[in-house]
């Protein structure tokens, strides 16, 4: 009598088809939760923003400052109709606490580390209303502004509320 130990082809081929099956259904969830988190990241980053934001303005108003220098924690922070001044590094890093962040790059440049911000924005296409002020992008690691996952920050400067929001289309 002659057993044989071992798979037949047969059996390899239907395991690997099943295999093939689970990696086709696996990857795009994977995907899925990637973008989720991107997203999800953004959301928190526009809360701390406006948290921010709002503590700024606060201690702004009791120091009765609508146009001006902030001291906050020893630092200068530009005010400008109650609240900061859209710029990068002079008023946004101040307030915010983004640990991993790189600053300078250009809009169109891929974020190396855990964000990215670049300042001194007059216009940012996709907010509407952002004219006649200064804002700050905030992007996630691998990403471009231009690919429209961002978090943002602009102050229009004339008293009204800043427009803070997060653009995910393309997270």
């Amino acid at each position: 009598m002659n057993k044989s130990k071992g798979f037949t082809l047969i059996e390899l081929v239907i395991v690997i088809v099943i295999l093939g099956i689970l990696a086709v259904t696996a990857v795009p969830k994977f995907i899925s939760l990637q973008s989720d988190t991107n997203k999800a990241v953004l959301v928190s980053v526009k809360g701390a923003i406006n948290s921010g934001s709002d503590l700024i303005f606060l201690k702004a108003k009791i120091q009765n400052i609508v146009s001006g220098n902030l001291s906050v924690n020893g630092d200068t922070v530009p005010i400008e109709g109650g609240y900061m001044v859209g710029r990068g590094t002079s008023s946004f890093l101040k307030v915010m606490d983004l640990s991993g962040v790189t600053t300078g790059l250009a809009i169109t440049d891929v974020c190396p580390t855990d964000f990215c911000t670049h300042g001194n924005e007059s216009t940012m296409p996709d907010v509407l209303g952002s004219t006649g002020g200064l804002g700050v992008y905030v992007w996630p690691k691998n990403y471009t502004v231009d690919d429209d996952c961002y978090a943002y920050y602009y102050n229009i400067e004339d008293g009204s509320e800043p427009l803070i929001g997060v653009i995910e289309s393309g997270c």
